[in-house]
């Protein structure tokens, strides 16, 4: 670690560092505010945009792990992380961009090249909804990466603490810019809400990755640099031998303990069956107990990600995203959106109040108690939906309207618990049997978040052919949120000492 590292940085350069994290949070909070609308209003049928979802856990599974290796071996003068910001922010703003506009591009498409002007603009939106998540987890890796790499182990804790705020501050933001009617605020020089939204979503990524970039120092990757250059000179002596023909003994020993090195990766990957085997097999019980429970929570926040803003917008406000622009139907479509958005806004302060209230709730009333009273609000949250609805051309009175908002921003006391509790069982339950394997442990436990979204993604079309109502999905998660809520009491679930 360097000097700079060892001593820590200055709390503004931390800031600076941080800050990036907000940009990003603020993509993905318009993406979940209006991507399923954007995707409806282009034509998309409400039963398939689920399968769009399926970016979200693709992505994760694929880019994070691909990004971090690359950036390992990054040798660029800036550094192994800052590379890959910028390019990522690159292709995130052009991502937003295409989303945005997917409706102009599919036009210019069909005019030009003929077909149906539905389906060029259905491509051009799951392209682009599809290119921003991946691109935007591009960002994250590195990102959380270079923390590491330019602080030292004291000051880490705090760094990942401006980490939280920022993402709680980006949710806010995002989903708050979300709510507004740009267009009626006097934004006339685009011809979309969504493409003013998604601008200025732009501009911010843009201009958080520019200060973390500018601001943070990162030395090049010397260590990689030296290995690339070792390679590179045995590649380059082996050749020189070949072509004058003078391989002797000591090249044919060299080639025997390539292959005993050969035999040790089969070791190294005897030893990773072997640490699978004992996550698999072995994992301490208290693990898969809270696994049970979290894979139970997602599917019903994977559910609130996808369906909350278009189940105020065609439930709460019988909307209709097909209808032509400028009839009731649809403005009261694009209305329900925007409300849809204020209530995750709600969401988003929720969450940052209740997760800096947490310690102090768990000292008070013990992890386990506040743990099925995370779940048990999930669960009523998701299957209020149901029975909130309005009527066919008519605004919704202005209750409904708060009861919406607040259904929706309920959702911030489980979003913070989810965040930190499940977490911190899992760690503890590991560290106590298995503390050389916490990372082994912590990856595999992804899967109970990434398996609902799966999940979900797939069945929803099933599921929307035969009802035809969003809020019967939310509703499914909200059963599955109170299962999760009775694995609590039934299992004991709880290490009420932790925060103490």
């Amino acid at each position: 670690m360097s000097g700079r590292a060892e001593q820590g940085l200055p709390q503004w350069r931390l800031l600076m560092l941080t800050v990036a994290m907000c940009g990003v949070q603020i993509c993905y909070a318009v993406q979940i505010g209006h991507g399923t609308p954007q995707l409806e209003v282009l034509g998309m049928g409400t039963q398939y945009v689920s399968l769009a979802w399926l970016a979200g856990p693709l992505s994760g599974l694929i880019m994070q792990p691909l990004i971090g290796v690359l950036s390992d071996r990054c040798v660029s003068p800036l550094g192994k992380r800052r590379p890959f910001l910028i390019i990522g922010c690159v292709l995130s703003s052009l991502a937003l961009i295409m989303f945005s506009n997917a409706a102009q591009l599919g036009r210019a498409c069909a005019t030009a090249l003929g077909g149906s002007l539905t389906a060029w603009s259905i491509f051009f939106g799951i392209m682009g909804f599809f290119f921003l998540d991946f691109s935007v987890n591009a960002i994250q890796g590195p990102l959380r990466a270079l923390l590491t790499d330019v602080t030292p182990e004291a000051q880490q804790a705090t760094g990942n603490a401006y980490f939280a705020f920022m993402v709680g501050l980006g949710n806010l933001l995002g989903s708050y810019l979300g709510s507004l009617d740009f267009r009626s605020m006097g934004w006339t020089f685009f011809q979309e809400n969504i493409q003013i939204l998604f601008f200025l979503a732009m501009l911010l990524l843009d201009l958080t990755i520019v200060l973390c970039v500018v601001f943070t120092s990162e030395a090049p990757n010397r260590v990689a640099e030296q290995a690339n250059r070792r390679e590179q000179i045995d590649i380059d002596e082996k050749a020189r031998l070949l072509g004058e023909g003078n391989m002797n003994d000591e090249h044919v020993l060299g080639d025997r303990e390539t292959e005993h090195s050969f035999e040790e990766d089969d070791v190294e990957f005897d030893d990773l069956g072997s640490t699978l085997s004992i996550v698999m097999y072995e994992a301490p019980v208290p693990y898969w107990q809270v696994f049970a429970v979290q894979f139970c929570a997602w599917f019903g926040f994977f559910s609130i990600m996808v369906y909350a803003v278009d189940w105020v917008a065609l439930n709460v406000f019988r909307g209709v995203s097909s209808a032509p622009r400028g009839t009731t139907e649809r403005m009261l479509y694009e209305k329900g959106v925007r409300v849809g958005n204020i209530g995750l806004s709600m969401c988003a302060l929720v969450t940052i109040v209740y997760a800096a209230a947490l310690p102090k709730l768990v000292r008070r009333l013990g992890l386990r108690q506040v743990y099925f009273i995370s779940q048990a609000v999930e669960g009523i949250g998701l299957c209020l939906p149901l029975f909130l609805r309005g009527s066919p051309g008519v605004m919704p009175s202005l209750g409904l309207q708060i009861a919406a908002v607040s259904t929706i921003g309920l959702m911030g006391i489980f979003m913070a618990s989810a965040m930190t509790i499940p977490w911190s069982l899992m760690g503890v339950a590991v560290q106590r049997m298995y503390p050389d394997k916490v990372g082994v442990f912590s990856a595999l436990f992804n899967a109970c978040q990434a398996g609902p979204q799966l999940i979900v993604a797939l069945i929803s079309p099933l599921i929307l052919r035969v009802a035809a109502d969003v809020s019967v999905i939310m509703f499914m998660g909200g059963m599955s949120a109170f299962l999760g809520a009775y694995l609590v009491l039934h299992h004991g679930i709880g290490v009420d000492e932790f925060y103490q």
